[in-house]
């Protein structure tokens, strides 16, 4: 039976399929997803700061800054067994659904997380960043796939490891 594990913001979880893991709303924040479609083991982290943690944050509120919580999802992935070179990944939020025009959180988180995943080799990233819509991700692990809600849609498909590549109209790219 599929459990649906939903990851608030500064959360960071890696499960095994059947499990579906689903972030919360994401404005600015960001869900960084990984996938190893061979393995069946799937990972998220909800960010939220583009920065490091200042010294003396706790793992409770560590987690929110992208640095640290891609540290630890990529430490949790690799505890499971999962090498760099076969995973997927994918980013989704980085909007500003305030519609402010002096923002500039959105921008750096983008910016915060793809610096980061450049360090990698990853079979493919998938996005669907900025705009001023709120979003949520679904990774279903069992089926190798990710999604993108926006706003009150229903989901698309961003990326499915078992299929060629989706070019969706939410900003899929390799």
């Amino acid at each position: 039976m599929q459990s649906t594990i939903d990851v608030a913001t500064g959360c960071v979880v890696v499960a095994a399929s059947p499990s579906r893991l689903r972030s919360t709303p994401l404005g600015s924040c960001i869900a960084v997803v990984l996938l190893d479609p061979v393995r069946a083991i799937g990972g998220m982290a909800h960010v939220m700061l583009p920065g490091r943690a200042p010294a003396g944050v706790g793992d409770g509120s560590r987690w929110r800054y992208a640095p640290d919580a891609m540290d630890q999802l990529f430490v949790l992935m690799w505890e499971w067994g999962c090498a760099p070179g076969d995973l997927h990944a994918g980013l989704i939020g980085g909007a500003n659904v305030l519609q402010r025009p002096d923002d500039t959180i959105c921008n750096a988180n983008i910016r915060a997380v793809m610096q980061y995943l450049c360090r990698y080799r990853f079979r493919g990233i998938a996005r669907d960043l900025g705009g001023c819509v709120r979003r949520s991700a679904i990774l279903d692990i069992a089926e190798a796939s990710l999604w993108s809600a926006r706003g009150g849609d229903p989901p698309v498909l961003l990326w499915c490891a078992r299929q060629a590549p989706v070019q969706a109209s939410v900003g899929y790219r390799r």
